[in-house]
Formats: C-alpha cells, sequence, structure tokens
C-alpha cells in the first residue's frame, strides 16, 4: 500500500467549485470529491474535455468501448481531449470554439461516419483517422501512432481492465494493447511491461502482471501500485460515462477505480491519501451513497419513515431503527424475526439485518424490498411476474392458482407462464393460459372492503388448485383421498377444510338419482347454511364461489368451485368423468349441454 508523503490531506469547497464541469460538490469527514457529469455520456466527456488544456481532440465512437478505450494511447501522448459521439453529428462548430488544431478520429465508417469526418475537414483542421477491420487492428493503429514501445494489455472484450489501466500506462508512458480471445497481440515489436486481469481474460507474458479477485480488485492493485494520489472513481459494471475518465486521467494524473459495492478497507485507504477525487458520471452511474462507502466505509440511507421505525441501509446491510431509542431493532424471542410496521411486514436476521430479495424459509418462498417489506400481490423482477399471497405472504407456485379476480398459471420456479398446459388425471387436455395485463397488476384485489372473506375464498380456490390432477370417483369427497372425488365432494372438501360448512354427504343417500341426489340437496340447501343465490353472471363472481348447472329442468346436474378469469375466460376447478378434478375454462360445461343454474356464495359482504 503506497503512503503520501505529506499525510492526509482534507480538500477544501473552493478547490472543488475551480472547474465549471462539476455538477455538485459533496463534503464528508474524510474528504470532499469533484463530480463530473453531463446530461449523458457524450455530454459527459465534452465536460471531462474541459478540465485539459489542448488543442488536439480525439473522437471515437461512445456506443461501443474497444475504439474508445485505443484512444487513450493518443489521448496520452497528445494530451488530447476524448470526446465520445455517436458518429453522425456536426462537431466543426467545437472545433472552431476550442481552438483544436488535430483531429484524430477511432475507428472506422461503421463507427464514425464519413460525413463526420468531411465536415470537420471543412474547418481547416488537420484530421487523421486510425482504423483497421477490427476492434484489435484499431487499437494497433493507435500503438504504431503514439509511437510507444513498452505496454500493458488487456482483454478486448471487456473494458474494465482496460480502463483501469489506463493511469499507470500514463504514468509509466506505456501504451494500452487489446488482446483478443485468442491471446494472440496485434501489434509487434513491442515490451510487454503489464498485463491487466487474470489469464481467464488475458493470458500473455508479462513483466508485471495486475489480478485480482475481481474488476473492482484488480483496479485496487493497479491503483496501489502507482505514485499519484488522484483519483477517478467511475461505474465498474457498465462504460459509457467511465470512458470520459481518460480525460481526467490525462488533466489530474488520476488513477482510475471503480465505485465500491461494499465497505473496502483498502478504497478507503487510498481515499485517505488523496489529494483530488474525482466521480466521472451522474448519480445514476455513481451515486452519493456509493461515495460515502468508498470514503467512510458506510452510509446512512432511510428508505422509508414511519414516523416511529426507520428502515436504514448503511452501505452493507439495511436495518429498522426505532426512532426514539435510535436503537436497531432485532430479533427476539418476542418477535421470532417478524415485525410488523404500519402495515408492511419485515423478516430479520440474527444480527438485525433484514431479510430482502428472493427469502426460502423451509417450504415457503417470500420476496422483500427495503421500502415495502415483504411482498404481497403481483410483483415484477426483471422479465418475470410473480404472485404473493395476501395472507401469508408465500409465492405462487406449481400450477394455476388464484390471483384475486384472475388466475394464472404458475411454473415451478414461481413465474407465471403462458401457452397450453396438459392438464386431467391423464394430463391429456390441453387448457391455454395468458399472461397478465397491465390492468391486472395493478393489485387493487389487496385493497378494498370485505378483506377475510374475498382472501378466504381465494384460499378456499387455491387448496383446490392445489389438489387439481386426481381421478372423477363417484361419491368421493375428499380431495386429499388421491382415488379420486366428484364435483360436489369436492366442493364440500374445499370449504370444509377451510372451516366452513356446507351440505355435505350425511345429509342424503349420496348414491340416490346416480349421484345427482347430493347435487340437488347442496343446492337447495345452501341458505340454511349461510350461502346465499347469485345470478351466475362471471363479471361479478369472487373466487371461491360455486356456481351450478343443469342439464334439463328439475335436474340438479354440476357443482365446481369458480377460481377467476384468465385472459377475460372464467376459469373453474370442477370433477369432471373425462378429466377428473381439473382446472379449465368454465365453457366446458356448456359442451355438455348444461345450463347455469345460480350461484351459491358462502363468503358475503359483512
Amino acid at each position: 500500500m503506497k503512503k503520501h508523503s505529506f499525510g492526509k490531506k482534507i480538500l477544501s469547497v473552493a478547490l472543488a467549485i475551480t472547474f465549471s464541469v462539476t455538477a455538485v460538490t459533496s463534503s464528508h469527514a474524510a474528504t470532499t470529491w469533484t463530480r463530473v457529469a453531463g446530461k449523458d455520456r457524450t455530454e459527459t466527456s465534452i465536460k471531462a474535455s474541459h478540465m485539459l488544456e489542448s488543442t488536439t481532440v480525439v473522437f471515437a465512437n461512445g456506443r461501443q468501448f474497444p475504439d474508445a478505450l485505443s484512444s487513450a494511447n493518443i489521448c496520452n501522448t497528445k494530451n488530447g481531449k476524448l470526446i465520445l459521439v455517436n458518429g453522425n453529428e456536426d462537431y466543426s462548430n467545437f472545433v472552431k470554439e476550442n481552438g483544436i488544431e488535430e483531429v484524430y478520429i477511432i475507428g472506422g465508417t461503421s463507427s464514425i461516419s464519413k460525413e463526420f469526418e468531411e465536415k470537420l475537414k471543412a474547418t481547416s483542421v488537420e484530421v487523421k483517422r486510425l482504423s483497421g477491420s477490427n476492434r484489435y487492428l484499431t487499437n494497433a493503429k493507435t500503438i504504431e501512432e503514439s509511437g510507444l514501445s513498452e505496454v500493458g494489455v488487456a482483454s478486448g472484450e471487456n473494458f474494465a481492465d482496460a480502463l483501469a489501466s489506463t493511469g499507470l500506462l500514463k504514468e509509466n508512458n506505456a501504451g494500452l494493447v487489446l488482446v483478443p480471445p485468442s491471446n494472440k497481440l496485434p501489434v509487434e515489436d513491442v515490451v510487454v511491461k503489464y498485463a491487466f486481469g487474470g489469464k481467464s481474460s488475458v493470458d500473455v507474458a508479462a513483466e508485471t502482471v495486475f489480478a485480482g479477485k475481481d474488476r473492482y480488485d484488480t483496479a485496487l492493485k493497479i491503483a496501489e501500485a502507482t505514485e499519484s494520489y488522484n483519483l477517478a472513481f467511475v461505474n465498474g459494471m457498465d462504460f459509457p460515462d467511465a470512458l470520459s475518465a481518460v480525460n481526467v486521467v490525462n488533466a489530474k494524473g488520476v488513477d482510475v477505480v471503480f465505485a465500491p459495492r461494499a465497505k473496502s478497507e483498502r478504497t478507503m485507504a487510498l481515499c485517505e491519501a488523496a489529494e483530488e477525487i474525482f466521480v466521472v458520471g451522474g448519480n445514476s452511474s455513481v451515486s452519493e451513497e456509493a461515495m460515502e462507502l468508498a470514503i467512510n466505509g458506510y452510509y446512512e440511507k432511510i428508505f422509508k419513515d414511519f414516523g416511529n421505525i426507520q428502515v436504514i441501509d448503511d452501505g452493507s446491510k439495511t436495518f429498522l431503527r426505532n426512532v426514539e431509542s435510535g436503537e436497531v431493532i432485532v430479533k427476539d424471542e418476542n418477535n421470532k424475526g417478524v415485525v410488523d410496521v404500519d402495515g408492511h411486514r419485515y423478516l430479520i436476521n440474527e444480527d438485525g439485518s433484514l431479510k430482502l430479495g428472493f427469502i426460502k424459509e423451509g417450504a415457503k418462498t417470500y420476496f422483500a424490498k427495503s421500502e415495502t417489506g415483504l411482498a404481497r400481490g403481483f410483483v415484477q423482477e426483471g422479465q418475470k411476474i410473480y404472485y404473493f399471497d395476501p395472507v401469508d405472504y408465500n409465492m405462487y407456485k406449481g400450477g394455476p392458482r388464484n390471483t384475486g379476480l384472475t388466475c394464472y398459471w404458475f411454473g415451478d420456479d414461481g413465474a407465471i407462464k403462458s401457452g397450453t398446459r396438459m392438464s386431467g388425471y391423464k394430463k391429456d387436455i390441453p387448457v391455454k393460459w395468458e399472461m397478465p395485463t397491465a390492468e391486472d397488476l395493478k393489485n387493487t384485489w389487496l385493497e378494498g372492503s370485505n378483506k377475510d372473506n374475498r382472501f378466504l375464498g381465494q384460499k378456499i380456490a387455491n387448496y383446490a388448485c392445489e389438489r387439481a390432477g386426481i381421478p372423477f370417483k363417484w361419491y368421493g369427497f375428499d380431495l386429499n383421498d388421491k382415488s379420486g372425488v366428484y364435483c360436489v365432494g369436492a366442493i364440500y372438501s374445499a370449504y370444509k377444510e377451510n372451516g366452513i360448512a356446507v351440505p355435505g354427504p350425511n345429509l342424503c343417500d349420496v348414491k340416490a338419482d346416480g349421484g345427482y341426489k347430493m347435487v340437488e340437496v347442496q343446492y337447495k340447501q345452501a341458505p340454511k347454511y349461510g350461502g346465499k343465490y347469485i345470478k351466475t353472471d362471471f363479471n361479478n363472481l369472487l373466487p371461491g364461489d360455486l356456481p351450478y348447472s343443469s342439464r334439463r329442468a328439475g335436474h340438479y346436474s354440476h357443482g365446481a368451485i369458480y377460481i377467476g378469469k384468465n385472459g377475460g375466460r372464467p376459469m373453474t376447478a370442477h370433477a369432471t368423468l373425462a378429466g377428473g378434478f381439473i382446472i379449465e375454462e368454465y365453457s366446458r360445461v356448456y359442451t355438455w349441454k348444461y345450463h347455469d343454474l345460480q350461484t351459491v356464495r358462502y363468503l358475503n359482504e359483512k
């Protein structure tokens, strides 16, 4: 670890406002930094270029990192300003207004157009294009033009190690060679002084190798080996703003390091010894929290303030803090790791930190965010959509489930699926499933009145869904009996399991009328058990409602459990002769030439 000969220096705010490039100057106990940022990558590069007094400018495509990295060879040897462009703009006024006398274009016409070049030549400035048939041959052209005979090598497939090397290469008057996956150097007659990255990135013999456990570690190793005490922090995972750091390297002799994602004593030591610290890019690239983490090893961000409880993040973990006592809430025998705050539920670890993201607890899976706690209802993560139970917060998975007024097919990973699912106890009946709409995803089911009954109806529907796939069995009244069940038996079992009595087999001879007598009794006696008849209108039905149907007047043929709509189509869980206990479109009932009776609702508005 290098040590500063003058000891620790604290940078003044006055220094931070010296440059017009600064958008914000932030103060901390340890030091301050100067942010160099524009509204986009091009403006950031222009603002960074203003730090450098030069009559030479280098243009490179800002959408592709290889040519911009190769431009460091020209910028370092010619003291050139690097401007990242789209490749079709007109920079003639920029050249005139900034007194530019020499222009380099790095890359072919597919990167920066011929028209771009011609507009610059019209200003009478000297324009030179350096390009090859690929990124490596373009890089070789920049080495040739720079006249450098000693080089460092880095992978040309990734920007991180190459960018981190620019300060050390500038300090040692060495060039940057980008190496292809074959590890064959695109240049000849050079001495390889340095290699940046492990052998999986670049496997070329060098006098000194800088290889860490990851890009962050490699960048620190490089910075620790230089004479410079200036730093430029950039985003280690995205290159657009980071490439503009080449300007800061030339203007301030900085080491380029990546904003840390966790506390790093080595990063803190570099910051403590720093004379000047710069941040290249806006807050979305390198946040103020990341810089507090870099300098102080922690930050405190309040994600949510509930008044008496705050959700705070110190840069490594997230906690719940009691505002009155100032203490972190920890797991103890009273809360057992579950803390409810203003309608939000959190799970905490032994050290008091919050469990966040996807959380597996035994057979159940939850999902939590700092601001909202455990998820309920629909959650979109990346390209996938999940659903979490409104009562017990558990993630749905492994088949069709009710999600309120709708229902969907959930994969084994919990993500909603679409397409054709083979259903029935023989898995021979195709059922089409569609994805949710934007309207479906609004989670309106979680709000409103009669929640207890609505959520219980959802629970009953899902109890039935989870047992789909067993055979049809006349007079079967238990969904947990894998030998089978019949229509009114499924209804009786699903409701009984959830603590609600509905007319069952004790009320009649279930074998009378070929088993249909029980359908009649269950339907007609429903009011005695608290059931209410409502019109079978699927625009108004709720999960757990029981639509009944008949094949002819005076006959009671079938009962089903409504589980919601999918793609606008009413879906049901019911027992059929062909499919067994199956989840499918309710319209299947009509193919048997049945007509609707009324629907029975047991979970009525209180």
